[in-house]
């Protein structure tokens, strides 16, 4: 190997798998495939910043669109989470405690939220 071309320390720094895959897409060469793995780094980095920007949009513009519709008097959404987003409690076996808030949902005529978009469920003793 010239000294040109990076040692072992990569697969330990990496682990082999990682490496493998920028290894296989430059033809085994080392130093193009550790390369490879920097630009992806760069590129990596530079959307993760894009990413950051929008995410802060996006939670400022909910942000917005909750407090303009929460009633006068009410304190600040984030102060009473359970109001917007009502936990979803369940038993150590799954089964599900309904809580105030569900019950009164439902009864509400309010659709219940998909599984996949409340928070995670609270444990609660069988």
């Amino acid at each position: 190997m010239s000294a040109s071309q990076p040692g072992p320390w990569v697969e330990t720094w990496l682990s082999p798998a990682r490496f493998g895959v920028y290894r296989s897409a430059v033809g085994g060469d080392r130093r193009m495939a550790l390369d490879l793995y920097e630009w992806n780094a760069a590129i990596s980095a530079a959307f993760q910043h894009d990413l950051a920007h929008l995410e802060v949009g996006l939670r400022n513009a909910y942000d917005a669109a909750i407090v303009a519709n929460t009633p006068a008097g009410q304190p600040h959404w984030s102060l009473e989470p359970d109001r917007l987003f009502p936990p979803d409690w369940r038993t150590r076996s799954g089964a599900r405690v309904e809580s105030t808030a569900h019950r009164a949902n439902r009864s509400s005529g309010r659709a219940a939220k998909p599984a996949a978009a409340r928070p995670r469920a609270k444990w609660l003793p069988s």
